[in-house]
């Protein structure tokens, strides 16, 4: 998983914070739908130590294929939260997919807002390859 920090200038992975305030960005595995056997999906979560304006989260599935990961089409999910609360963890989840054999990761970044002033995106962060195999 990939942490990330509301920092002096942005959203990143640096330490750094801005009036107290740090957020945890986390990028999960992907794994098979367990509300939706038969469907896969992938999830980041947020959580802040303070309130923030608002918060915008991206997240997509990319799969391994002849040794580079590609975007897996129809997964990609913008959420906006608004506003963010302290101490609250946020759910981002991709589109489900119809489950199919092979390996996979997550990939999310996200920005957010503070004192009204944007805070530029972080790269992406990923998280570990999960090799997933239909029921």
């Amino acid at each position: 998983m990939a942490a990330a920090v509301l920092g002096a200038s942005a959203l990143s992975g640096c330490s750094a914070s801005l009036g107290g305030v740090r957020c945890d960005f986390k990028v999960n595995h992907p794994h098979e739908s367990k509300g939706s056997p038969g469907w896969m999906e992938g999830k980041a979560t947020l959580r802040c130590t303070g309130a923030i304006d608002s918060a915008e989260g991206v997240v997509k599935m990319q799969r391994l294929s002849q040794g580079k990961w590609r975007d897996v089409a129809g997964t990609r999910f913008t959420r906006t939260i608004r506003p963010v609360k302290a101490e609250t963890t946020y759910t981002i989840m991709t589109a489900d997919k119809l489950c199919s054999d092979g390996t996979y990761r997550v990939a999310a970044r996200g920005s957010g807002v503070l004192k009204g002033h944007p805070r530029a995106s972080i790269a992406w962060q990923y998280g570990g390859a999960a090799k997933i195999t239909c029921r």
